[in-house]
């Protein structure tokens, strides 16, 4: 191994201290340079005692190359010894830097500078169900693909000082798969007996008399799993006794213990991914002089980091790289290429096969749908959940709304490590996403050389994706212009300004409907395109179910929309839109309904024929008067999301006291979004009536000064959620907040709390995220 190649030598450097007494320069020189030898010292001692990870076997490789870089100077120190020092003395401060950030110490207790923050939660998660007592925590297990961090995260917790407190003997074993007979045990007990090796059958005997943590490392099949577990936890085992197991494989992980939930470790988020970088490649300590040039570089920096697709591993390699070689543009071409070409393009390999045959077909035609989508394309979560219910890809489940069990598939995928979430919610849930550039490119050519690549084929005719980039239509999309299918989906992705990109979209979709080659699309996607010249024949488009428009800044609704009677998502957010005509209602089998709030656009007449049953999704309205939808609001029985935002004050507060009471009428509300403001979009007063009959109401977010009379105990019950606004309390609401008992995100912005002081208190049962923001008033948090 790599530390074999260091390890033993009394003294790392001796040779080159010897060498030194020879060199005709100043004692002071000769002082630097055995300073430097002595630091390199340290570090390979820190690194002789530490846990042999990726992290750590890097610094090893920098550390020898530094070694003879030194040893090489030494003997050439006859020009340019200042030169020389100061470049040695650089190294050896990286080199030191590295060292902090990456090695695991093998004492009782231990600290990893380098876990980022989802790892240390999972770390204080492990270590409290590691300690409780818990009858479903005897066996847990930390789930992710390769390099994802599962080994750090089961040694951080090994080490950890209250795990080694708890229990007085500590088993690791490395599973070799299918070679148990083989395996070698590290037993280490509080009684001074530490590191003996011993086979399974010999430290069974140690593991009877009292509390014990085993830790089964890489475990990559069932049935090594069971062999080891049956020579292991004999009948005499401790009750308090406790096994983690990390493994690859999600179908091992539901074996170890279906009951216990499992530790899913994800692939970091591009600002983990950044963060980590930052600190490896120690970019943050670069000199003033650079600071320019490092501006100049982030941008493209943080491409190629994100390129890793969130693998910690390939992080911290591209980040010792790029420490060596330097921060230049040039540098990090030619690390991530030979990534690209690698040992990390393995482990997504591994990551694809190990899940390729257990997904659903379902699900997998929802990963394929990543492929439509431009290189490297960050995804709402949204997004794509609306995009499979409206090309009906999600299967029905009479426990769950078709929109609960798409997202239940995004959560999957990102459990299996395939794909990257690049930013979450407040609440947690995932807000953007995308598909690892690896993981993709190795999707599409095993997809054409597997049994899969007719059903993939098949996939890829079924649904168009047209992507413009500066030059016009890339490579990757002209298979749309020669396809002769029929497409069930037509996704337009171009983000060039001016008029260009709308006319061309109204081209293609007049060519594509004149020969009847659209006329059984589900879905048109046009988000993010510049007013697209939509043609009035779309009307003709009679299996329309999803049409998108957001962010296409269009000022008017075309009519023809209007006449696209089995269309059931319609998004007309982020656009210029401000009067939606009453032929809307036409629409009698929609379901979900976005409005450009921003623009207070005027939704004329009221829903005709089955809408108010279907209609489940009312997002942007903006109600001032005498709005109609106050007439009919409480007749939307199947709504369970609702975002209004109304300018109801003065003389029109009896109208906001109405709204209020039609609005706790709507039983079937899951989320719901108020915002009270004036004509300028200033928070006013915002009035609120008694939830609790809202018991399904699980979001909850509320913008404009709430009256000295709100009390949290007339809030819902089986609130997970609560965002607050401009609220303008002086009543701390921390008592009464804290016996809400599935409180899991509460966030306090702007202007929401007005006093000097809030009592934190510690009696939530749930709660996970806390936000404070822009809280000018507040000095003391208890």
């Amino acid at each position: 191994s790599t530390f074999s190649s260091i390890a033993g030598d009394t003294e790392f450097t001796s040779d080159i201290k010897r060498k030194l007494r020879y060199l005709e320069t100043s004692s002071g020189l000769v002082d630097e340079m055995n300073s430097m030898c002595d630091a390199l010292n340290k570090m390979h001692n820190q690194l002789e005692k530490a846990e042999a990870t990726a992290g750590s076997n890097a610094c090893v490789n920098q550390l020898t190359a530094i070694v003879k870089e030194l040893e090489d100077k030494v003997v050439r120190f006859v020009n340019d010894t200042e030169l020389n020092q100061i470049v040695m003395k650089n190294a050896i401060d990286l080199l030191q830097h590295l060292t902090k950030t990456c090695i695991i110490k093998k004492p009782e207790s231990t600290k990893v500078v380098n876990l980022s923050l989802p790892l240390i939660f999972k770390e204080q998660d492990l270590v409290f169900n590691l300690t409780a007592s818990i009858d479903n925590a005897s066996k847990i297990c930390i789930m992710g693909m390769k390099g994802v961090g599962k080994t750090i995260l089961a040694k951080t917790v090994y080490y950890n000082k209250v795990i080694v407190e708890h229990f007085p003997t500590r088993v690791w074993i490395t599973v070799i798969a299918g070679a148990n007979k083989r395996t070698k045990v590290l037993l280490m007990k509080n009684d001074g007996t530490k590191y003996q090796t011993l086979t399974v059958k010999q430290v069974s005997g140690h593991l009877k008399d009292m509390d014990c943590l085993v830790v089964l490392d890489n475990v990559s099949q069932k049935n090594d799993f069971d062999d080891l577990y049956k020579k292991l936890c004999v009948s005499e085992w401790q009750r308090g006794s406790r096994m983690v197991v990390t493994t690859c494989f999600k179908e091992v992980a539901l074996h170890v213990d279906s009951r216990s939930t499992v530790h899913h470790i994800p692939l970091l988020t591009k600002e983990e991914s950044w963060s980590l970088f930052q600190k490896v490649a120690a970019i943050e300590k670069q000199e003033p002089d650079k600071k320019s040039e490092l501006t100049e570089m982030e941008t493209f920096a943080k491409k190629v980091v994100g390129k890793c697709g969130g693998l910690p591993l390939a992080i911290l390699s591209l980040g010792f790289a790029i420490s060596a070689k330097g921060i230049a543009q040039k540098s990090f071409l030619w690390v991530f290429e030979q990534f690209n070409h690698g040992r990390y393009k393995t482990h997504w390999l591994t990551t694809w096969e190990n899940n390729r045959e257990t997904l659903s077909e379902s699900m997998r035609n929802c990963l394929y749908y990543f492929t439509k989508f431009p290189l490297d394309y960050e995804i709402s979560a949204r997004r794509l959940i609306n995009l499979w219910v409206g090309e009906g890809l999600v299967e029905q489940n009479n426990q769950k709304t078709p929109e609960d069990t798409a997202e239940s598939y995004l959560e999957d995928l990102r459990d299996r490590s395939m794909i990257q979430v690049v930013a979450l919610k407040s609440n947690g849930k995932i807000k953007t996403c995308c598909l690892p550039s690896m993981l993709r490119e190795i999707i599409l050519q095993s997809n054409n050389r597997t049994n899969h690549s007719q059903y993939f084929d098949t996939h890829l005719d079924q649904r168009f994706a047209y992507n413009f980039d500066d030059h016009g239509l890339d490579a990757n999309s002209t298979q749309a212009f020669r396809n002769k299918g029929i497409p069930v989906s037509v996704l337009f992705f171009d983000k060039r300004e001016g008029s260009e990109p709308g006319k061309r979209v109204g081209n293609i979709l007049s060519s594509g409907i004149e020969s009847e080659q659209f006329l059984k699309t589900r879905v048109l996607d046009l988000e993010c395109i510049f007013r697209p010249q939509l043609p009035e024949t779309l009307s003709k488009l009679n299996n329309l179910k999803y049409l998108s428009i957001r962010w296409t800044y269009l000022e008017e609704l075309p009519l023809c929309i209007c006449k696209l009677l089995e269309l059931e998502t319609l998004d007309l957010k982020h656009t210029c839109i401000n009067y939606i005509p009453s032929s809307i209602w036409k629409l009698k089998k929609l379901k979900k309904l976005y409005l450009p709030q921003n623009f207070r656009s005027k939704l004329e007449g009221k829903p005709r024929g089955n809408v108010e049953e279907t209609l489940h999704t009312l997002w942007g309205v903006f109600l001032y008067g005498n709005y109609p939808l106050l007439g009919y609001l409480q007749n939307l029985k199947s709504l369970q999301k609702l975002k209004l935002a109304f300018q109801l004050n003065g003389s029109e507060q009896e109208l906001q006291k109405t709204l209020a009471q039609k609005i706790v009428q709507l039983e079937q509300l899951h989320s719901l979004t108020l915002k009270s403001v004036d004509e300028i979009g200033d928070p006013e007063k915002l009035i609120l009536t008694d939830m609790l009959k809202l018991e399904k109401l699980s979001s909850l977010r509320l913008f404009g000064q709430l009256e000295d009379t709100f009390h949290v105990r007339l809030l819902p019950k089986n609130l997970t959620d609560l965002t607050l606004s401009a609220s303008k309390l002086s009543v701390d609401p921390m008592p009464e907040l804290q016996l809400m008992p599935k409180l899991k995100s509460l966030c306090f912005y702007a202007d929401s709390y007005i006093e000097k002081r809030m009592v934190c208190a510690s009696g939530f049962q749930e709660l996970k995220v806390l936000r404070f923001w822009n809280l000018e008033m507040l000095e003391e948090l208890d």
